[in-house]
C-alpha cells in the first residue's frame, strides 16, 4: 500500500511539542487527541485512547463489501520487456567514469568541463562566454553546430568552432547569425556503462537490497526475478491504493459526525498548516522575488487573500481530521497493532526522504512527538489494507447504480420519518 502521507511536515510538527503537553482525564492521556509527547512503546495505549475519544464524535459507517469502481490491474502483469528495461538501465545507473583529459579525443556521450567566448564579426556578443562550464556532448543543450564542433578535441588546445544561430534563435541580435567560438577544453571524462553479468550483480547486493529486489542477490536471473516481483508489488500497491482513496472517501462520507469535532484538535491541525505555509514564505519567498506573504500565497496556492486561504486551510483540517478520526476508529475494531518497531521501521523511511542517519536522531533532535505523527502513519498504512481487502470491487455503472439505490433508499428513510413525526404530531 502506498505510504501516508500527512499534511504536517515532521520539522513543522516537532515545532508545536512544547504546547502539546496532555490533559487529565479518564486515562492517562484523558480526552486529548492530538499529537503529543508519547514514547514509541506507548503509542498503541494513546490511539486506542484517541479512539475512544473520537467514538463520542463520529459513529463510523459499514465499510465490509462496500462498493468501489473496478481498477484496471493489468499492470500487474509484468512482461520480460519491462524487466530488461529496468535491468538494462542499471548498467548506466552503475557506470564508471574514465579521465581521458591527456592524449584522449572528446566523443559524444563525454562530459567536458571548458572555457568559450563567441563572436560574431570579431566582437563578443553578451551572454556569449563562460569559464569552467560543465557540459556533456551530445546532451543538446548547445545548438547544433557548436554540440557536434565539440567532437574530436583534444585537452587543452585553442579551438575556433564556426557556428551558424538558428533563424528562430529567439534573440533578435543572433538570430541567423555566423559566428565563431573560441574553446578550450580542459577535462575529459569519459562514462562507461557497468558490464552487467553475475559477478557485477554480487559486488552490488546491498543496492538490490536497498531498492526492494530481494537479499542475497548474487546472480542476474536473481536479480531480474527480483526486479519483477517488485514491478508486480508496486503495480498492486498503487491499484489497492486507488481502491482504498475511493472507499475511505466514501467511508467518511456515509459515516455520521456530530456539528461539532474535537476543538482542540482541529485548532492544533490549522495552525500546523498555516504555520508551515508561513515556513515556506520565509524559507523561499526571498529566493522566488515575492515580497509578501499575501503574494506568496496568491501565486503558490491561487488564494486571493490570507482570509480566503485561511478558510481553505480550515476546510482541509477539518476533512482530514475526519479521515483520521475513521481510521481510528476501525483500527480500534479491528484490534491494529501498533509496536515500537512499527514506528521505528516508519520513522526510518522518513529519516531516509528528510537526509537522516536514522529515525533516533530526528527524535533526539525534535522530540518523541515524532512517535504520535509516525504512529498514526502506521495505523493508517494498515487499515488501508483492512479496508482494501473489504472493499468490493465493481463495474463502473454498477457502481453508480448502487450509489443512486442507496441514495434513494436514505431519501425514503428520511421521508418515512417525517412522515411518522407528521402523523404523530396530528394524533397529538
Amino acid at each position: 500500500m502506498k505510504k501516508f502521507k500527512s499534511i504536517m511536515g515532521i520539522a513543522a510538527a516537532a515545532t508545536a511539542a512544547a504546547c502539546l503537553a496532555a490533559c487529565g482525564g479518564g486515562s492517562q492521556y484523558g480526552d486529548t487527541t492530538k499529537n503529543i509527547e508519547v514514547a514509541a512503546k506507548d503509542y498503541q495505549d494513546y490511539y486506542l485512547n484517541c479512539a475512544r475519544v473520537y467514538r463520542n464524535y463520529v459513529n463510523v459507517a459499514d465499510y465490509k463489501g462496500i462498493e468501489v469502481t473496478k481498477v484496471d490491474r493489468s499492470n500487474e502483469t509484468v512482461t520480460d520487456e519491462a524487466v530488461d528495461t529496468v535491468y538494462n538501465g542499471l548498467a548506466e545507473e552503475f557506470r564508471n567514469e574514465e579521465d581521458v583529459t591527456e592524449g584522449g579525443k572528446t566523443e559524444k556521450g563525454d562530459e567536458i568541463v571548458m572555457d568559450f567566448t563567441g563572436s560574431i564579426d570579431g566582437k563578443e556578443f553578451e551572454g556569449g562566454a563562460s569559464t569552467d562550464y560543465s557540459y556533456t556532448i551530445g546532451s543538446g543543450q548547445f545548438i547544433s553546430d557548436l554540440d557536434e564542433g565539440l567532437v574530436g578535441k583534444e585537452a587543452n588546445k585553442e579551438y575556433n568552432i564556426d557556428v551558424k544561430f538558428p533563424d528562430d534563435y529567439g534573440n533578435e541580435e543572433l538570430n541567423g547569425k555566423q559566428s565563431v567560438f573560441k574553446v578550450t577544453i580542459k577535462k575529459i571524462v569519459r562514462p562507461t556503462n557497468a558490464e552487467l553479468n553475475d559477478e557485477f550483480v554480487a559486488a552490488h547486493t546491498s543496492d538490490w537490497e536497498d531498492r526492494g529486489y530481494g537479499s542475497g542477490i548474487t546472480t542476474v536471473d536473481a536479480l531480474k526475478a527480483g526486479i519483477k516481483e517488485s514491478i508486480q508489488k508496486d503495480a498492486k500497491e498503487q491499484n489497492n491504493q486507488q481502491v482504498y482513496e475511493e472507499a475511505i472517501a466514501k467511508i467518511v462520507e456515509k459515516s455520521e459526525f456530530k456539528d461539532e469535532l474535537p476543538q482542540e484538535e482541529l485548532t492544533y491541525l490549522s495552525d500546523t498548516m498555516k504555520s508551515n505555509v508561513k515556513s515556506q514564505y520565509e524559507n523561499y519567498g526571498a529566493s522566488m522575488g515575492i515580497e509578501s506573504f499575501d503574494d506568496y500565497i496568491k501565486q503558490s496556492y491561487g488564494y486571493e487573500s490570507e482570509d480566503q486561504f485561511n478558510e481553505y486551510v480550515d476546510t482541509q483540517a477539518k476533512e482530514y481530521l475526519k479521515t483520521k478520526m475513521v481510521t481510528m476508529v476501525i483500527a480500534a475494531d479491528n484490534n491494529v497493532n501498533v509496536s515500537a518497531d512499527d514506528i521505528t521501521q516508519e520513522g526510518n523511511d522518513i529519516a531516509l526522504y528528510y537526509g537522516y542517519g536514522s529515525y533516533q536522531e530526528l527524535v533526539e533532535q525534535y522530540g518523541q512527538i515524532l512517535n504520535a505523527e509516525t504512529g498514526y502513519r502506521v495505523v493508517y498504512n494498515k487499515v488501508s489494507e483492512i479496508v482494501t481487502a473489504e472493499a468490493k470491487e465493481v463495474d463502473a455503472t454498477q457502481a453508480a447504480t448502487s450509489e443512486a439505490a442507496s441514495e434513494s433508499a436514505s431519501e425514503s428513510d428520511q421521508s418515512g420519518e417525517a412522515n411518522v413525526e407528521g402523523e404523530t404530531s396530528s394524533s397529538n
